[in-house]
């Protein structure tokens, strides 16, 4: 068989697996969630620059080999898995206690970019929340590797395949964002606010307790 056909084929294949994967509910899901009812499309955005940084890491972790050094040791791996479930769990009684705007500040604020130190938070709050999920770290050693070529260069075909991830990931978290702010036009109040934040930070709580519970 050609083995650039079979390369092609993998990519697809790859890359219609990943999207599944990307799509389905989860920690990033629920952050996008969170900042972009709270804060607006571009609030959500800076949130998918900072999970698709989080993967950049991760890819480089695992071209490194510091991933494979994470997930064969119980202790560190452990201690990845609490310190992510303790940072999502921080996060969803942050957004749980977190007062919403009034409704005239969220029709003024609706297409406000956030202030550099609101950004930054939002960025900063997906990088971590994704580098500490070592849910991720599994999917690059065990998903990832099934699509390298072993008759190949394996580098070149991981960092092309850990940018497909990245770039997917972006694509959806942003059109999420987008769509979510629409649906935050349509119930722009202080009530829904309020209803929406606690649902959100309910869900990062859980998914930090599912974190905790879950064996590798």
């Amino acid at each position: 068989m050609d083995l650039g056909v079979l390369v092609m084929e993998n990519i697809i294949l790859f890359t219609m697996m990943t999207l599944f994967f990307t799509m389905m509910p989860g920690p990033d899901f629920a952050l996008v969630m969170k900042t972009t009812l709270a804060g607006g499309r571009k609030a959500g955005i800076y949130t998918a620059w900072g999970i698709s940084a989080g993967l950049i890491i991760h890819t480089l972790f695992a071209i490194l080999g510091l991933s494979a050094l994470i997930a064969q040791s119980i202790y560190l791996f452990e201690m990845v898995k609490y310190i992510g479930a303790a940072y999502l769990s921080y996060l969803g009684i942050k957004s749980f206690i977190e007062k919403p705007k009034q409704d005239d500040m969220l029709e003024k604020e609706e297409e406000s970019a956030p202030s550099k130190k609101q950004a930054i938070s939002f960025f900063g709050e997906a990088v971590l929340a994704n580098v500490l999920n070592p849910k991720v770290i599994l999917f690059y050693l065990t998903f990832i590797p099934q699509f390298v070529n072993l008759e190949k260069a394996a580098m070149p075909q991981f960092i092309m395949l850990g940018s497909i991830y990245v770039m997917l990931t972006f694509i959806w978290f942003s059109l999420l964002a987008y769509l979510l702010n629409h649906v935050k036009k349509l119930f722009a109040s202080k009530t829904f606010q309020e209803r929406i934040q606690k649902v959100t930070g309910i869900l990062l709580i859980s998914f930090g307790i599912k974190l905790v519970l879950s064996d590798r």
